[in-house]
């Protein structure tokens, strides 16, 4: 998390975030690259509650205004991966761009 808002909010390379953390710079995109996959995958699962209709994202976030807490956004992931219904919302919603 910290490599990320190094990285989006102070706007450092992937090298200065290296250093900032004393982590050698591959390890440092090898984190960056990570956590914008995760970053990723959060925003299919946040588009998956508008989108997709589920009844198992139903029961997950109750009504859809989510306060998406680490152990919420985990199951929304994981969802969204194991169910083919929402597998293919969040496919839609990646093809149709930000």
């Amino acid at each position: 998390r910290e490599a990320l808002e190094l990285a989006v909010r102070h706007r450092l390379t992937p090298r200065a975030v290296a250093s900032v953390l004393g982590l050698e710079p591959v390890a440092a995109r090898e984190l960056l690259a990570a956590a914008a996959c995760e970053v990723e995958r959060t925003r299919a699962a946040l588009a998956v509650v508008e989108t997709a209709g589920c009844p198992t994202v139903a029961r997950l976030t109750g009504d859809h205004q989510v306060l998406l807490s680490a152990a919420l956004r985990r199951e929304l992931v994981r969802h969204v991966d194991d169910c083919p219904r929402c597998r293919r919302a969040a496919e839609r919603v990646d093809a149709a761009g930000p």
